[in-house]
């Protein structure tokens, strides 16, 4: 009965090992869930402001003509492209390519092209 006993207490011990093992594991990987979690917000702030950051670039874009009044939801592309195509003198469609094409250039090329590489192929590009 004594053997049984100790038997049965050395399974509890064995038992309260392994529980405290797995609850030590169970903290680990609760702390690593954090930390991605942290990441993963951090990660996604950092995405929205640079979405944000994209959406001011292309207003300020946008907005560089003056004397053009800004009204809360207007659609400043569509303003600046009848402004354009009128004193251009070519259709609307083919400014408003116009316009897309060069913001796209603008944006892709800024950090390595200088700003009179810019307006010189601009300048190419809609009066060719």
């Amino acid at each position: 009965v004594e053997e049984k006993i100790e038997n049965i207490q050395q399974m509890m011990m064995k038992n309260e090992e392994r529980m405290q093992k797995m609850e030590e594991r169970e903290d680990r990987t609760e702390k690593k869930v954090g930390e991605i979690d942290n990441r993963l917000t951090v990660v996604e702030q950092d995405k929205g402001k640079g979405m944000i950051a994209l959406e001011m670039d292309r207003d300020d874009f946008y907005l560089r003509f003056q004397n053009v009044e800004e009204e809360k939801g207007e659609n400043f592309a569509e303003i600046m492209t009848i402004m354009l195509a009128e004193a251009m003198e070519i259709p609307k469609e083919r400014m408003l390519d116009g316009i897309d094409e060069v913001f796209r250039v603008y944006t892709r090329y800024i950090c390595c092209e200088p700003p009179r590489v810019l307006r010189e192929w601009a300048a190419y590009k809609f009066f060719k």
